[in-house]
């Protein structure tokens, strides 16, 4: 991973053990700032509820590119 820039966040989608998708905004430091409070049954809704709370429209390109249980990472 690379290093992020002090203005920068990292927002990443993945399936957690239960096999639910879920969202963290990390900061430049890697801490968890922000994350989703429930695990969504589709990578898609987990996407949605990350852009409500201020994910780029980028994370959604990435999800129709990406294809299967494959995590999502942005850098903005």
């Amino acid at each position: 991973m690379s290093r992020l820039k002090p203005n920068q966040y990292l927002y990443t989608v993945y399936k957690d053990k239960r096999g639910k998708w879920r969202w963290r905004k990390q900061a430049a430091n890697y801490y968890v700032i922000d994350a989703s409070t429930q695990g969504y049954s589709s990578r898609r809704y987990a996407v949605n509820d990350a852009m409500r709370y201020g994910a780029p429209a980028i994370l959604l390109e990435g999800h129709k590119e990406a294809a299967g249980s494959v995590s999502l990472q942005v850098i903005v």
